[in-house]
């Protein structure tokens, strides 16, 4: 038997005859339209509101059959998910040649920031390029914020302070120039 939240995996429990019961429904949330809770996903298999309601539906149950609500697999197989005759991928592959050469692939932009302290996105982000304005030699501060970061991830007490002066490395001057 299976235990769900309103999983669409119940559909194919009930095609291989087996029990199944819906506790909770991962289906009500707000504002989208495949997330009502008038889904016919949601109306499969006989819902339990509590543990003890589950427990009794589980106890009544009858092995080696579906107890699947007939009109609510009905309305999956005509609507939410299309026609079930098998041919749904060539149906979607028709659908995708429609737009050949109307857009390009391209990975979306992450809205999360998974920068590392060994792996980051942009040098900037730990390094500033500046140029000493005696010698003319470009060379890269470590940024503050960097290394408030590194404190943190070391999980070190006090906070991390560059050991030598704002000079040069190249000339030894005082004088840089961003």
């Amino acid at each position: 038997m299976m235990i769900h939240a309103g999983s669409t995996t119940v559909i194919g429990a009930h095609f291989l005859k087996k029990p199944a019961f819906q506790y909770g429904d991962q289906n009500v949330k707000e504002g989208e339209w495949w997330s009502r809770a008038a889904s016919p996903i949601s109306h499969v298999s006989p819902h339990a509101k509590t543990i003890d309601e589950l427990l009794s539906l589980i106890r009544k149950r009858k092995l080696g059959r579906s107890n699947a609500d007939k009109k609510a697999l009905e309305a999956l197989v005509k609507g939410r998910y299309g026609l079930m005759d098998g041919k749904a991928t060539d149906r979607a592959a028709e659908l995708i040649n429609e737009f050949e050469g109307q857009f390009k692939y391209c990975w979306p932009e992450p809205t999360e920031d998974y920068q590392q302290i060994t792996y980051v996105r942009k040098a900037s982000s730990v390094l500033t390029e500046v140029m000493c304005g005696i010698c003319k030699h470009k060379y890269a501060i470590v940024n503050d914020s960097w290394l408030k970061k590194l404190q943190i991830h070391l999980n070190l007490p006090n906070e991390i302070k560059a050991p030598f002066g704002d000079f040069c490395p190249w000339c030894s001057s005082r004088i840089i120039r961003t």
